[in-house]
């Protein structure tokens, strides 16, 4: 292949791709009245991230897995009478079907969000999040040749990656200096309640689960949602230990950010645990999309 092409150009074509190809097929629209309840059960029915809550078919809001946790679960409060209006994000924010991945990116910035609606008119196209994001660089960041711009304008999976050059940035940071320190470690025995109350302390998006400081599992926020909220049971008396996932996905802080996301790309994973094998594996941080995203943006690389 040409020995010219980079990681930096290809992430640039991205920016200029339109919109209307970064749909996210997993945002669901549900009606205003519509309960949690029937919400979550859509939700893991359909693998959803969140929800476009529309009022006869006009959006006025968002709601998110973070949403129903803290505004639902955390509180005590039904999920069977509380409905999608009482707890939906607002306004939402949104774009025309012709505008630019670019325009996604500054948006989001510029109005803190993850999600954005595509309308035409009074049409709802869809929504782009976060993780249409992330699966785009995702493509263009470990692709074969041939399948590059197919991969940027449908989101085929793509299968290996392109020669690597000098020019390679982010990517061939090592995960220590890049990684999220500031990781949020629970006992086991802890209750999904106490994980709840840390997570809006820490505003942290995930919990490392360990048992006298060693690493054996992870819970995230889909685990609360699915695995507590969706079988009726109370968070008060559910232990991490019983909604954990596991084992903990792993690389060394020497492994480079490039790593990190064939590693989630093979294992289908969202976060992966950062140790030092120099301190007996302890583990030191995390590295999830999100972070990998932020720091493009600071590397300046989204512009």
């Amino acid at each position: 292949m040409d020995k010219q092409s980079t990681t930096l150009p290809r992430i640039k074509a991205l920016l200029n791709i339109p919109v209307e190809k970064m749909i996210d097929p997993s945002v669901l629209i549900m009606s205003i009245d519509k309960t949690v309840e029937e919400a979550v059960e859509n939700m893991q029915e359909k693998n959803a991230k969140a929800i476009l809550v529309s009022d006869k078919g006009e959006p006025k809001g968002i709601v998110t897995k973070t949403d129903i946790i803290f505004k639902v679960v955390d509180k005590g409060k039904p999920l069977n009478s509380t409905t999608l209006g009482m707890i939906m994000s607002s306004p939402i924010r949104s774009l025309l079907p012709h505008s630019t991945f670019k325009d996604v990116l500054d948006h989001m910035e510029k109005f803190s969000v993850r999600q954005i609606v595509v309308q035409e008119g009074s049409s709802i196209i869809g929504v782009v999040t976060r993780d249409t994001i992330y699966e785009k660089l995702q493509a263009v960041t470990l692709p074969t040749k041939e399948s590059l711009m197919g991969a940027i304008l449908t989101g085929t999976k793509v299968d290996k990656p392109v020669e690597q050059t000098k020019d390679d940035g982010l990517f061939s940071i090592p995960l220590g200096k890049v990684m999220d320190p500031n990781i949020l470690v629970i006992e086991h025995n802890k209750t999904v309640s106490d994980a709840i109350d840390l997570l809006k302390q820490k505003k942290s998006k995930l919990i490392l689960v360990s048992n006298i400081g060693e690493s054996i599992g992870i819970v995230s926020k889909s685990d609360m949602l699915f695995k507590v909220a969706a079988r009726k049971l109370s968070p008060k008396k559910i232990t991490l230990r019983h909604i954990m996932s596991s084992p903990v996905h792993s690389l060394s802080i020497t492994s480079s950010v490039r790593d990190a996301l064939e590693y989630m790309d093979k294992y289908k994973v969202r976060q992966i645990a950062v140790f030092s094998a120099q301190l007996k594996n302890r583990v030191l941080g995390m590295i999830t999309r999100d972070y990998i995203y932020e720091n493009l943006k600071a590397h300046h690389l989204l512009e």
